[in-house]
């Protein structure tokens, strides 16, 4: 019985721990809410300064995400689009192809080059991945986040 009870014990702690979210320590916490802030002032040049720095100390994985999709909005906000891409290529790739911020920012990129096949196809991604959130709550503020960034860095006022 009481082996049981300690195997039965021991797949449920090695399955919470599997199931565990790593986050950011606090102090990457407040770097990358540091940075964002220059973002939404528009403030492109030392935001991208700030995610740079943000690199050599922050090591997890939605760290490092965070800093990759963090780039990729100052450098679209720069007009350095094909490094923007490149920025959410490296969101993508630290998440196995599931961040919605950085197809977000691949497509503002692909679209300001004027790659509009690419920039749909990229917000397509955005769409899907949204709609496989049974998290209502969730899922409309992935459209509201969508529709705001449009409005803020595609200009599409009508969208």
């Amino acid at each position: 019985m009481r082996l049981i009870f300690f195997l039965c014990a021991g797949f449920f702690f090695s399955v919470s721990v599997s199931a565990q979210t790593f986050t950011m320590a606090k102090k990457c916490n407040e770097l990358n809410t540091a940075a964002n802030g220059l973002l939404k002032e528009k403030k492109y040049r030392e935001s991208l300064d700030a995610y740079t720095a943000m690199s050599k100390s922050c090591t997890t994985k939605d760290a490092k995400e965070a800093i990759a999709l963090g780039k990729a909005e100052a450098l679209n906000g720069l007009g350095k689009y094909e490094e923007a891409i490149e920025a959410s290529n490296a969101a993508l790739k630290i998440t196995k192809n599931k961040s919605l911020g950085g197809y977000f920012q691949k497509a503002v990129a692909e679209s300001k080059l004027n790659r509009n096949e690419d920039a749909r196809n990229s917000f397509a991604k955005v769409i899907e991945l949204t709609e496989k959130n049974q998290d209502t709550k969730a899922r409309a503020s992935n459209y509201a986040l969508m529709a705001a960034g449009q409005w803020r860095q595609l200009g599409n006022k009508d969208s």
